[in-house]
């Protein structure tokens, strides 16, 4: 295989044999993945990523997290501010903005422009 097209002649004759792999459901990888099918209008798979990857990377993530020089820059890369969890909390914490931002749209009536 040395092209795209290539890819995409190969996932059109063997639809759902090839797959594709993010970090998890909904991320940017994903997003990308799913929007290359559509836009290749080929069938690929997506390949969950082990538990015990998610888990590694999800320590490390917080070890790095926790260094004394990240917390110190990252304020000052657009306000952001370094902070650490478990999936299930990551997942309550977007289910509380969904519902605050939720109510924002409906309370004030904004439209999609």
């Amino acid at each position: 295989m040395r092209s795209i097209k290539d890819l995409i002649a190969l996932a059109k004759a063997r639809p759902g044999q090839l797959n594709f792999s993010s970090a998890g459901v909904g991320n940017a990888g994903h997003f990308a993945g799913e929007l290359f099918k559509a836009l290749a209008n080929a069938v690929f798979a997506p390949a969950a990523t082990p538990k015990e990857i998610i888990g590694r990377l999800n320590a490390e993530i917080l070890k790095a997290l926790a260094a004394p020089e990240v917390r110190e820059r990252l304020p000052g890369v657009g306000g952001a501010v370094p902070s650490g969890g478990s999936p299930e909390e990551l997942g309550a914490f977007f289910r509380s903005e969904v519902e605050k931002f939720g109510k924002t749209v409906r309370g004030t009536g904004l439209k999609i422009q």
